[in-house]
């Protein structure tokens, strides 16, 4: 047969998966052809080839094999694999074996198989007897003996596999009877986990952590499926193996699953450490009046106590306050306005409870000469806004005055702070007020106040938020974009500051992009993008020659795009044209460039500044004025030049530096970039991720987990944040590293959980970031009304209460009939009046409370979000929770109120009530203020 020759094995029949209880027979046949006369057949067992033995015969007529187990053991459970093979190729099946630990039968009793009548198995073996003789069994004996033997126990397997069996149970789908709970253990440490499940035909056990299938041979592994009972065993957990576990079980009725959280724990070793001093100020020069502030930067794994004393004695805590930055491990001791007394060594010692370390700083305050004081003043005050809901909102302004001012914002005369919702930005001169997303309740006006020693100035916008669906009900009729003002040619010189406006209309509102020589730009340090009412601005900060070239705005919408154009010229032809003026503001005609050197090594910024009258000039660094001293000199020549000498660089004095100069004509600065590197450490490799983060997606309650794989020489500095808001370790958090792997485990995620998780790595070398979401699915309706759920305990059901929510993050909060479900209220008719959902919003805004001394405070406010928000109460950066002092309530229809028990003199402050779901947070804030009855 010539096809035989020329062809590789097919595999006609394939095997058939089995199941069997301990002590059966079990019997596996397959058709194999075109082997040829040279072919072989292999049977393999986990891979591994079967030998023939006292408990295995294999099998061969022509093109039909099989392989026979006799008096099956739990052991030999598994994958059984036949091989074909010839000259020209081979062709293999597989199929499983599931052992249970009884015989099948009536409750899984053996004993019913000798009900049958000896006829029956006389019958099977008589036939088994005839076709053996003539083709099974080619290699062995004419024996009647040995055929017999054979045909006896070969008749009781085809009894069990293939007769009904009387009192056989009826076929059910699996059931989990016991399940395994969350484990928390430390890396190293065996863990087993196990549950119990039933079923007919019993069922088949498949394990899963976080979504990946174990398999034979995974590393530390292993699986055992005995009667009932289905076992994982890790026998050394790493931290790779915190997830979900799963094990689903299945059968030809049905699936089952049971799961539960593994959570493994860094050692203490990696958790806890002495605390770090990496950044504090060796000197500072002030004149009197001057804000005294020292600041210390600190890395600590557990909180750390830092005590601030002053030429060996402890500080007044009656004038000093500290401040704590989570964000950026930086501590700040301000002692209000400076006099000559507060020279002196301070001394900044931070204490953990695996050590101490400690810092110097030298602070110098001299008497100032009369005259030299200058009132605060704005150069560029607030521009009042108007905008639509969730637009990002920009306040700037720009301050004059020596020393130079403090600034601080509010709004509706609330103070304003840095929190996930207003970021507060300075940059020399330069200040802003960012609102991330503005909203209707957001708008008011917003006042910047900026005092020194010679006085206060302060000045006011107005923000104005509409109501994205009230606009569209009275939207003018579909227009397509307009131009209203066009863009203006500008000369500059540089330095200076340019602005380039024009507007638009359209309807729907049209969206702006902005180009220099056809390239689109982008907001950022350079160029600022925003709005101010009906006009769009550019601003191009400090212009350079570069910066010349044809900007154009491009405005479009549905129904078509506008466009206009202007030339910006940068060059020094524009000095020359204004200098026989009678006066001339100042020009930084060559601007500061950044400047890198080694530490220990010295460092020259130098520019050249015109402008008529002279300028004074000012030279900061990081916002800080630089006096003259032995590690500062500053000069300037007559033509104009002006320079700052560092004697000596050390990393700390990295920054960026500005060269500010003013006359009466007007103010003009130059900045540049320091970098020190560490002479010790050599030029290192930037922090690279070799993995970055991935997006992650999770259901309420189950963990999160975050991981990257950084590179870098000197071995970089990871730091976790969510929402820009600095994560450590904690029980809620888990953050650990496994040689260059990095890991962020949240172990119960919910939905004020979610937001931006951001990985930042930082060395001497510079530092890289990458980000991904976290998204907090909530359960669906029917599963998040349930108030418990049924769990079994052999047959019989019992009910067990749905798993807590943490609460050492988040404020208790409850509902109007006092039920509290994981610290979280559920209204069904709020969470079901959305398909698509809504992010939280303040519907009623939280107001200024006055309250007399001794009586009760209420704040309140009501608020709207589906999927239904979690809320949280702060008092400053304190979580407030249900106790004496304080009683939360919050109603089914939105409404939230914090009430203050007997208030005293400390409750005044500010509070404020944070809402979040899976959509989106906001937040609303208000006074408490305490008068005397």
């Amino acid at each position: 047969n010539l096809s035989i020759k020329t062809n590789k094995p097919i595999v006609v029949r394939h095997l058939d998966n089995k199941h069997c209880a301990v002590g059966d027979w079990v019997q596996f046949e397959t058709e194999i052809r075109n082997l040829g006369n040279d072919g072989r057949v292999t049977w393999l067992f986990s891979g591994k080839p079967l030998e023939v033995s006292d408990n295995v015969t294999i099998i061969t007529d022509g093109n039909n094999h099989a392989l026979i187990l006799k008096g099956v053991e739990l052991h030999q459970y598994g994958v059984y694999t036949v091989k074909g093979v010839n000259e020209y190729g081979s062709s293999s099946s597989d199929a499983s074996l599931m052992v249970t630990g009884q015989t099948i039968g009536t409750a899984h009793d053996r004993s019913s198989v000798t009900s049958y009548k000896s006829s029956v198995i006389e019958e099977i073996t008589e036939e088994i007897i005839r076709t053996s003789r003539t083709s099974m069994l080619p290699n062995t004996t004419n024996d009647d003996n040995v055929f017999q033997d054979y045909a006896l126990e070969s008749s009781k397997s085809i009894v069990l596999e293939s007769q009904p069996i009387a009192g056989q149970l009826e076929l059910t789908p699996p059931r989990v009877t016991r399940r395994f709970e969350d484990h928390v253990t430390t890396e190293g440490n065996r863990v087993v986990l196990e549950c119990m499940a039933t079923g007919n035909p019993p069922p088949t056990a498949t394990w899963s952590t976080s979504g990946k299938l174990v398999k034979p041979g995974d590393r530390g592994y292993s699986t055992t499926h005995i009667g009932d009972r289905c076992c994982l065993t890790i026998e050394s957990a790493a931290l790779s193996d915190s997830g979900r576990v799963a094990c689903s079980l299945s059968n030809s009725q049905g699936t089952s699953q049971c799961a539960a959280n593994l959570i493994v724990k860094a050692s203490q070793e990696q958790i806890i450490g002495k605390p770090e001093i990496i950044k504090v100020d060796r000197r500072i020069d002030l004149v009197v009046g001057e804000p005294l502030v020292l600041s210390c930067r600190l890395r600590s794994r557990e909180p750390p106590m830092v005590t601030w004393m002053k030429d060996g004695f402890p500080l007044d805590g009656s004038r000093y306050s500290v401040n704590v930055d989570d964000v950026s491990g930086i501590y700040t001791l301000s002692g209000g306005p400076s006099t000559v007394d507060d020279s002196g060594r301070y001394l900044c010692r931070v204490t953990n409870g695996q050590g101490a370390v400690q810092a110097f700083t030298d602070v110098v305050v001299s008497d100032y000469v009369s005259g030299t004081l200058d009132p605060p003043k704005f150069i560029q005050p607030i521009r009042s806004v108007e905008t639509t809901e969730g637009n990002e909102v920009r306040f700037e302004v720009r301050v004059a005055g020596f020393p130079l001012p403090q600034v601080s914002w509010f709004r509706e005369g609330h103070p304003v702070t840095n929190s996930p919702d207003f970021r507060l930005l300075s940059h020399g001169d330069s200040h802003a007020l960012v609102i991330r997303e503005a909203y209707p309740e957001d708008s008011g006006k917003i006042s910047c106040v900026i005092p020194n020693a010679a006085g206060e100035s302060s000045c006011v916008g107005q923000l104005i938020v509409k109501d994205s669906g009230a606009i569209s009900g009275t939207e003018a009729p579909p227009e397509a974009p307009t131009i209203t003002q066009s863009l203006m040619d500008i000369h500059r010189s540089p330095g200076a500051n340019v602005r380039l406006v024009c507007g638009c209309k359209g309807s729907p509102k049209p969206q702006v992009a902005w180009f220099k020589n056809h390239n689109k730009l982008k907001h950022g340090t350079k160029f600022k993008i925003y709005e101010e009412g009906k006009q769009h601005v550019l601003m191009v900060n400090n212009s350079s020659i570069a910066d010349s070239g044809e900007f154009m705005a491009r405005f479009t919408n549905p129904l078509g795009q506008d466009e206009t154009q202007c030339s910006l010229i940068v060059d020094e032809s524009n000095v020359t044209a204004v200098s026989d003026s009678s006066s001339q503001p100042p020009v930084a005609v060559q601007p500061l460039s950044d400047v890198s050197v080694m530490e220990g090594k010295p460092a020259t910024f130098s520019c050249l500044i015109q402008g008529r009258p002279e300028p004074e000039i000012i030279w900061t660094v990081n916002g800080n004025r630089i006096r003259p001293s032995k590690y500062f000199r500053i000069n300037r020549t007559p033509d104009g030049t002006c320079r700052l000498h560092l004697s000596e660089c050390f990393p700390e004095d990295s920054g960026q530096y500005v060269c500010e100069a003013r006359n009466t004509a007007g103010v003009a600065s130059t900045a540049g970039f320091l970098t020190v590197e560490a002479a010790d450490r050599g030029a290192g490799d930037k922090p690279f991720f070799v993995r970055s983060l991935r997006k992650c997606e999770v259901m309420e309650g189950e963990p999160a987990q975050f991981e990257v794989q950084v590179s870098g020489q000197p071995e970089p500095e990871i730091q976790w944040l969510r929402n820009n808001v600095q994560l450590y370790h904690s029980h809620d958090i888990e953050i650990s590293r496994q040689g260059d792997i990095y890991r962020l485990v949240v172990p119960e995620a919910y939905p004020d959980d979610a937001g931006k998780i951001v990985c930042v790595a930082k060395n001497i070398a510079g530092q890289a970031q990458c980000s991904a979401p976290l998204i907090v699915r909530a359960p669906s309706l029917a599963s998040a009304s349930s108030w418990s759920r049924l769990d079994f305990d052999g047959d019989t059901p019992r009910e067990s209460p749905l798993p807590r929510r943490r609460s050492s993050l988040r404020a208790h909060t409850v509902t109007s009939d006092s039920r509290v479900i994981g610290q979280s209220a559920f209204s069904t008719d709020s969470m079901t009046s959305t398909s698509h959902g809504d992010p939280p919003r303040f519907a009623t805004t939280l107001k200024t409370v006055v309250s007399v001394r001794g009586l009760p405070a209420v704040i309140q406010g009501s608020i709207t979000g589906n999927p239904v928000p979690d809320v949280t109460w702060y008092k400053g950066e304190n979580i407030i929770m249900e106790s004496s002092k304080y009683h939360i309530t919050r109603t089914q229809d939105g409404r939230v109120s914090l009430e203050i028990k007997d208030v005293v003199g400390t409750d005044e402050g500010e509070f404020c009530c944070k809402a979040g779901n899976s959509l989106g947070m906001a937040s609303c804030t208000a006074q408490l203020i305490v008068e005397d009855g």
